[in-house]
């Protein structure tokens, strides 16, 4: 299972950011069908700005269900980029919401710790058998 980060806002105030599947497929689709290993790098490159920063803050909101269009919901309330802008806003800037952004990709994509082990089996490589 996929884990939620917090993002605190203020004393009251926290979001879950989680990097599910559903925020994977939205990044992908935002991303006109780059693979999402192809997006998470430009992420981790900085390389699409603030533009990257609010894309994944509206895949990854609401513990990972993602912020919606009103016109999604019937609903007259404010656009998903809208949500986006005023959360990252009111958590203090771009600067302050990577960190925690890159804390949820790293809980959807756990390293395995084989160390202790010993030896490659189960790390996913061959070899032959003798």
């Amino acid at each position: 299972m996929i884990g939620s980060v917090p993002l605190k806002l203020g004393r009251n105030k926290t979001h879950k950011l989680k990097l599910s599947t559903r925020a994977q497929y939205r990044l992908e689709q935002e991303f006109d069908g780059q693979p999402i290993d192809k997006v998470l790098q430009a992420f981790l490159d900085g390389s699409k700005g603030v533009g990257m920063v609010l894309a994944m803050v509206k895949a990854c909101a609401n513990d990972g269900a993602g912020f919606h269009d009103p016109s999604e919901v019937d609903d007259d309330g404010p656009s998903a980029e809208d949500q986006a802008l005023d959360l990252v806003e009111n958590a203090g800037g771009p600067s302050a919401v990577v960190p925690v952004l890159s804390k949820a990709v790293a809980a959807a994509f756990p390293q395995s710790d084989t160390s202790d082990e010993g030896g490659d089996e189960g790390n996913g490589t061959a070899s032959p058998s003798d």
